[in-house]
């Protein structure tokens, strides 16, 4: 396959609607940036345990490093075009890695954190011993590995070309179907992950009119379960939501793989992925109970002393 950089001419300038796009760019990054260190801050104040919280800490973290490599990415971009020179090849290729990376790697963490669930609702009662913190960052260590060396693979198998002032995403085809068929299973892995977890969790919640005739194992077992409820629903308004802003990625970057690449192309898909790593941060301060219940005492007690002051 052809690289996507050789669509573009090489001095063609770049306008002022670009310049003010790509400023906005980095503006959204800045405040995705800042709303990770607000959820950073949250777990911190509510000095949550679960298992399901040190993954989403962890996710906001991957997050964050993606977010500031795209405002690194971005802005030598820019300082190279004011100067008119063009971006040095190496820094570019690895800055564009690294982004491709950190944003491949959430979503394995995603794909985590519904498998912790299900774990935990399958085997209730050996889910401490099953799981723990470091066999967590083992395995999100082995997924952040995985995306690093298939992207540099990946990258060197298409033809690289020399950097022009358009060929701010340096990339070839076999990255971008990389990109679509992980984004794509992931998609798959965490709906039907999700489902397998709430057909066990209903299935449980079937027996609990019978819970007193139960005795000895089977009763702790369907007792864990039952207090699991609130964390499955939990994480699977996180599939959905990654899923709602996964979608129109993949069949965007599937018409780039059947059209080819154009300015206006690359804009776009920069549009989709900047509302991504807008979203993720919002959707990790609403989706959990504890944190979103943090914020209702918050707002609630700050209502009720402005009310009284009154």
């Amino acid at each position: 396959m052809s690289n996507f950089t050789e669509t573009f001419e090489e001095d063609k300038p770049l306008n002022v609607n670009t310049f003010v796009y790509l400023k906005v760019m980095v503006t959204l990054e800045i405040v995705a940036l800042a709303l990770h260190a607000l959820l950073q801050w949250v777990i911190f104040k509510l000095r949550v345990t679960e298992n399901q919280y040190h993954l989403v800490r962890i996710l906001s973290i991957f997050d964050s490093i993606h977010a500031i490599l795209a405002i690194c990415q971005v802005s030598y971009f820019i300082e190279s075009t004011v100067n008119d020179t063009l971006p040095n090849q190496t820094v570019m290729v690895l800055l564009t890695m690294s982004v491709y990376i950190f944003h491949a790697s959430p979503m394995l963490i995603t794909v985590l954190i519904i498998t912790d669930r299900w774990i935990a609702v399958k085997y209730p009662l050996r889910y401490q011993e099953l799981v723990s913190k470091l066999r967590i960052n083992i395995a999100v260590s082995i997924s952040g590995t995985f995306c690093a060396v298939s992207f540099v693979c990946l990258f060197f198998i298409g033809d690289v070309r020399s950097v022009t002032k358009y060929k701010m995403f340096f990339t070839n085809q076999w990255t971008v179907f990389f990109l679509v068929t992980l984004r794509t299973v992931t998609c798959v892995i965490i709906l039907v992950l999700g489902k397998l977890t709430m057909r066990l969790r209903d299935e449980s919640e079937a027996n609990r009119p019978y819970v007193g005739n139960l005795h000895g194992v089977e009763a702790e077992r369907l007792d864990v379960i039952i207090k699991l409820k609130r964390s499955v629903k939990d994480v699977m308004k996180l599939n959905i939501w990654t899923c709602v802003f996964l979608i129109p990625m993949i069949l965007f970057t599937l018409t780039l793989l059947m059209t080819g690449v154009s300015e206006l192309g690359i804009k776009l898909n920069a549009v989709f992925g900047l509302i991504n790593a807008l979203s993720n941060p919002i959707v990790y301060l609403t989706c959990f109970s504890k944190i979103r219940h943090y914020w209702y005492r918050k707002c609630y007690r700050r209502g009720t002393i402005h009310t009284e002051r009154c």
